[in-house]
């Protein structure tokens, strides 16, 4: 007998519900100032913390990837969003 497929897309946001929570933690580890919003110097501090280097022009990109508003900051929504969108990739 077969098990019954489940389609990609549910097996994905499975997946990314289970995530969402250690997501939502290093976001707020990220979040320094605690106002719910990541600053383009919060997220260079994150990002050396976690061991990587990303080159200054890459870095502006990344942040540009994720700031859907443009106000120069990432949400946490716009942090979780992003995120989903690139685990659906």
């Amino acid at each position: 007998m077969t098990a019954p497929q489940i389609p990609n897309d549910e097996y994905l946001q499975r997946e990314f519900d289970k995530m969402e929570k250690e997501l939502k933690q290093a976001f707020n580890e990220v979040d320094t100032n605690k106002d719910g919003l990541i600053s383009p110097q919060e997220a260079r501090q994150g990002i050396i913390l976690a061991g990587e280097r990303i080159p200054g022009r890459s870095f502006g990109h990344i942040i540009q990837m994720f700031d859907d508003n443009h106000d120069g900051q990432m949400s946490l929504e716009e942090f979780l969003n992003n995120v989903q969108k690139l685990v659906r990739k």
